[in-house]
């Protein structure tokens, strides 16, 4: 025991520094590594619980989750066509504005002719 004290008392100050730093270093890994542990085994009992309820909701409701199944889908569908409408219709004013109103003119001559 005597000759290991000896070997640090002769270590230089900065190698000593610096294997402090390690220690405490370590020391904060090894806290982080017990987190993340915890946070992973919270979070594998949350999804087996949520996995669990989801399955017996399903069973308890049958076919109703696959009959709303399909107006969900298609209001899905029927949001993304208002927003490509949305898009096109911000395009052709735009465009209209630059040709001086013509595209305008031109839709109300046809407009007038249909309906004569």
């Amino acid at each position: 025991m005597n000759e290991i004290d000896e070997d640090n008392s002769q270590l230089d100050p900065r190698i000593q520094i610096e294997l402090e730093k390690l220690n405490s270093t370590t020391d904060e890994i090894n806290r982080l590594e017990i987190e993340y542990d915890e946070a992973n085994t919270t979070f594998s009992m949350l999804l087996n619980e949520s996995t669990r309820r989801l399955k017996l909701l399903s069973k308890k409701l049958g076919s109703c989750i696959e009959k709303a199944r399909i107006y969900y889908d298609l209001l899905d569908d029927a949001k993304k066509a208002q927003q490509e409408c949305q898009e096109a219709a911000a395009l052709n004013s735009c465009g209209s504005q630059r040709n001086g109103g013509i595209g305008r003119t031109a839709v109300f001559n046809t407009s007038a002719r249909v309906a004569i």
